[in-house]
């Protein structure tokens, strides 16, 4: 339970981030003072790159309060819901 909803929070996070990004390089390009200077494509292999590594942190970060949880009795986890 806890690494699913970790990895439902890191996709969301991640795609979002990734929307922020690709509108924010696309309106840079736009600007007078950088036109010409920065390409506004962003490559598919850096947005798999950007998912992958937010997977790998979002996994890492909920592997120890998974751990917690699984070691804990199910009587002592619900009175603490």
């Amino acid at each position: 339970m806890i690494a699913s909803e970790a990895v439902l929070l890191t996709v969301l996070g991640a795609v979002l981030g990734i929307a922020a990004a690709v509108v924010l390089v696309r309106g840079l390009t736009l600007s007078p003072a950088v036109n010409g200077l920065i390409d506004g494509r962003v490559a598919p292999g850096v947005l798999l790159e950007a998912c992958a590594i937010a997977l790998v942190i979002g996994l890492a970060s909920a592997a120890y309060p998974a751990f917690r949880a699984s070691r804990l009795p199910p009587t002592l986890a619900l009175r603490h819901e």
